[in-house]
């Protein structure tokens, strides 16, 4: 057992039959609709689904021993905390499919983003295994430059035949927690999602969401999900939070319990106690049919509405925390 992970018996994932549970039940679709009858929807097409041309983006800049973070599209974030190093989620890879040219495509940049621009890293932080947050590139070019890769339950076999060292990967259930170097403690919690990276394999490893606590902040990054009561007892339990990475995009009426649409995200923030959010997992891929900008000007209005801190940053723009 790697050294500072703890195990704790309090709102552990359940299985039936070898396949990870949601904490209450969840369909995929709601009855009389299917993933399927998205996916025909995506391939028809609707407007506004992609930006027109290259989005302006910033260029990657380290900022000194600040805690400060930078959101690099969709749902990957580089966060400095305590002077300790946090990639979460980091996909480099042109496509989200396991076969690349049919998959859908990354969105053009003026400043393209690529592993080796990035220092050395502590931790590498994995929500859960799906290509938009699993990305074989970013893990394979960071093996030997992180100290640490904090992954859900079943994902560490994966990165172990990517190259991984074991020794390097703690995998968490919800309620571990995992001690840094006494810096920082990251502490696994439940979603509304699901897993899988084919077919086959659906629910096989965990999904998770992570709490990050140092001694200056204390930051919650929401990974995939749907709207429910997980959010309010994560806010009872660890909340308020100085900063949180909310999901934001991707949602559509043929999967509404496992994404959220941006009104909920909104919700959910304020559920947790967030001072301040950003919404993410958006802005890089078209994974659904809403336009793409779309996700952020319904969650600025709704947040608006209810007084609730937003902050929406440029793509590679360094922000303090």
């Amino acid at each position: 057992m790697t050294q500072g992970y703890n195990k704790f018996e309090s709102m552990k994932a359940e299985r039936l039959k070898d396949k990870f549970l949601n904490q209450i039940p969840t369909l995929m679709s709601p009855e009389g609709t299917s993933m399927w009858s998205a996916f025909a929807k995506m391939i028809k097409g609707a407007p506004g689904r992609k930006p027109d041309g290259a989005i302006e983006t910033l260029e990657f800049r380290e900022y000194g021993d600040s805690d400060y973070f930078v959101w690099l599209g969709h749902s990957s974030v580089f966060l400095q905390v305590d002077g300790v190093r946090i990639f979460v989620d980091p996909v480099f890879s042109r496509s989200t499919s396991p076969i690349p040219f049919l998959g859908p495509q990354a969105f053009e940049y003026t400043n393209g983003y690529k592993p080796d621009q990035f220092p050395e890293l502590d931790i590498v932080l994995i929500t859960h295994d799906h290509y938009d947050h699993l990305d074989k590139l970013a893990i394979k070019a960071f093996k030997n430059r992180t100290k640490q890769f904090i992954v859900p339950m079943r994902v560490g076999r994966i990165l172990e035949k990517w190259g991984v060292s074991g020794k390097k990967i703690v995998e968490m259930d919800w309620s571990d927690n995992f001690q840094f170097a006494d810096k920082l403690k990251i502490t696994a919690q439940t979603g509304r999602h699901f897993s899988g990276r084919g077919l086959t394999n659906r629910n096989s490893t965990l999904w998770c969401s992570y709490v990050i606590e140092s001694k200056n902040a204390k930051i919650f990054c929401c990974g995939d999900s749907g709207y429910g009561p997980h959010f309010k007892q994560i806010g009872e339990a660890h909340g308020p939070f100085d900063m949180a990475f909310m999901e934001c995009g991707q949602y559509n009426e043929n999967w509404p319990f496992i994404h959220m649409v941006p009104e909920q995200t909104v919700q959910a923030a304020m559920d947790i106690g967030a001072k301040t959010f950003v919404p993410i997992h958006w802005g890089k891929f078209t994974l659904s049919l809403h336009p793409w900008d779309e996700p952020p000007q319904r969650a600025q209005k709704e947040a608006l509405a209810l007084g609730q801190p937003i902050t929406l940053p440029q793509i590679g723009a360094t922000i303090t925390l």
